[in-house]
Protein backbone atom coordinates (compact mmCIF):
# COMPACT_ATOMS: atom_id res chain seq x y z
CA UNK A 1 0.00 0.00 0.00
CA UNK A 2 1.25 3.86 -0.74
CA UNK A 3 0.53 6.68 1.04
CA UNK A 4 0.31 10.12 0.22
CA UNK A 5 0.49 12.87 2.72
CA UNK A 6 2.04 16.46 2.25
CA UNK A 7 3.47 18.16 5.27
CA UNK A 8 4.62 21.85 5.74
CA UNK A 9 7.11 20.76 8.95
CA UNK A 10 9.16 17.68 9.78
CA UNK A 11 8.40 16.18 6.30
CA UNK A 12 10.35 12.85 6.59
CA UNK A 13 10.09 12.00 10.11
CA UNK A 14 6.10 12.66 9.19
CA UNK A 15 6.87 10.27 6.77
CA UNK A 16 8.15 7.92 8.55
CA UNK A 17 5.41 7.69 10.91
CA UNK A 18 2.50 7.10 8.00
CA UNK A 19 4.75 4.13 7.14
CA UNK A 20 3.94 2.16 10.78
CA UNK A 21 0.08 3.98 11.87
CA UNK A 22 -0.79 3.20 8.36
CA UNK A 23 0.76 0.03 8.00
CA UNK A 24 1.70 1.72 4.32
CA UNK A 25 4.62 0.01 2.23
CA UNK A 26 5.52 3.00 1.02
CA UNK A 27 4.82 6.53 2.07
CA UNK A 28 5.17 9.85 -0.70
CA UNK A 29 5.44 13.53 0.89
CA UNK A 30 5.05 16.30 -0.82
CA UNK A 31 7.10 18.61 1.00
CA UNK A 32 5.69 22.46 1.08
CA UNK A 33 8.08 23.51 3.47
CA UNK A 34 10.43 25.84 1.05
CA UNK A 35 9.49 28.76 0.60
CA UNK A 36 8.75 28.35 -3.30
CA UNK A 37 6.64 25.75 -2.58
CA UNK A 38 2.88 26.14 -2.09
CA UNK A 39 -0.71 24.00 -1.78
CA UNK A 40 -0.98 25.42 -5.15
CA UNK A 41 2.22 25.02 -7.25
CA UNK A 42 2.58 23.12 -9.96
CA UNK A 43 6.02 21.93 -9.20
CA UNK A 44 6.58 20.05 -5.65
CA UNK A 45 9.52 18.67 -3.70
CA UNK A 46 8.94 14.79 -3.07
CA UNK A 47 10.00 12.26 -0.64
CA UNK A 48 9.77 8.83 -1.49
CA UNK A 49 9.96 6.51 1.56
CA UNK A 50 10.36 2.80 2.34
CA UNK A 51 11.05 0.53 5.92
CA UNK A 52 15.36 1.35 4.31
CA UNK A 53 15.36 3.95 1.99
CA UNK A 54 14.26 7.80 1.85
CA UNK A 55 14.63 8.98 -1.44
CA UNK A 56 14.39 12.77 -2.30
CA UNK A 57 13.23 13.87 -5.59
CA UNK A 58 13.93 17.26 -6.61
CA UNK A 59 11.19 19.99 -7.73
CA UNK A 60 9.61 18.33 -10.58
CA UNK A 61 6.53 18.80 -12.49
CA UNK A 62 3.42 16.79 -10.98
CA UNK A 63 3.11 14.55 -14.13
CA UNK A 64 6.74 13.95 -13.93
CA UNK A 65 6.45 13.02 -10.39
CA UNK A 66 3.75 10.52 -11.30
CA UNK A 67 5.91 9.11 -13.79
CA UNK A 68 8.48 8.64 -11.34
CA UNK A 69 6.61 7.30 -8.69
CA UNK A 70 5.24 4.28 -11.59
CA UNK A 71 8.59 3.05 -12.41
CA UNK A 72 9.82 2.90 -8.39
CA UNK A 73 6.94 1.42 -7.32
CA UNK A 74 7.33 -1.57 -10.75
CA UNK A 75 10.70 -1.52 -9.53
CA UNK A 76 10.16 -2.35 -6.12
CA UNK A 77 7.14 -4.93 -6.96
CA UNK A 78 9.81 -6.59 -9.26
CA UNK A 79 12.11 -6.90 -6.47
CA UNK A 80 9.40 -8.06 -4.19
CA UNK A 81 8.45 -10.82 -6.31
CA UNK A 82 12.12 -12.24 -7.48
CA UNK A 83 13.01 -12.43 -3.69
CA UNK A 84 9.56 -14.57 -3.01
CA UNK A 85 10.41 -16.69 -5.85
CA UNK A 86 8.52 -18.96 -8.40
Amino acid sequence: MVGCITEKENAIENGRKNLSTRGCDFTVVRDVSLAAESFTSDRDTVHFISDDNVETWPRLEQREIADRLMKQLAAQLLTRQQKRGP
